[in-house]
């Protein structure tokens, strides 16, 4: 599991880089044809993990429910987000991935509920739940980075 820790801390440190180098009008902008902003997906990947994680093994959540009811699957921007709590949230991404790794190796997560992906895929294991993390962020950044090419070139 630590080369699965290693690719989330890679995406999240490369997610961190992308933001940081926004206008906070680009981070929160929505470019035509897209649904969503790059700031929705920083988040989004930071909740997931909370969701995917934490509640499936009846743990508590290490953030406040409010943000992942705002940032969860299928929603939507609400609010502009500036650079302060920007900063908050870029902590937040790196300093999670190191509890969860920690709480893993302290083998906190002894039961876990199935949980079923928007794709279909069924996730049965903390295993497999800390490598969709991996997919996931993976597949959030990338957006993201079109997202910016969007943002840039309108």
């Amino acid at each position: 599991m630590e080369t699965v820790f290693n690719v989330i801390k890679v995406y999240r440190d490369n997610f961190s880089k992308l933001v940081s180098d926004l206008s906070e009008e680009e981070m929160n902008r929505i470019p035509a044809g897209f649904s969503n902003n790059i700031i929705l997906n920083y988040v989004h990947v930071i909740v997931s993990q909370q969701v995917l994680c934490y509640r499936t093994t009846g743990l508590p959540y290490k953030i406040e429910e409010s943000l992942i009811e705002k940032y969860r699957r299928g929603t939507v921007p609400a609010d502009n987000v500036g650079k302060a709590e920007l900063e908050q949230f870029t902590g937040m991404s790196i300093r999670l991935i190191e509890e969860l790794r920690a709480d893993y190796l302290n083998g906190l997560f002894d039961v876990f509920e199935t949980y079923t992906t928007s794709s279909g895929s069924a996730i049965t294991s903390i295993e497999s739940a800390i490598s969709y993390v991996a997919v996931h962020d993976g597949l959030h950044l990338g957006y993201s980075m079109a997202l910016r090419r969007a943002v840039r070139n309108s």
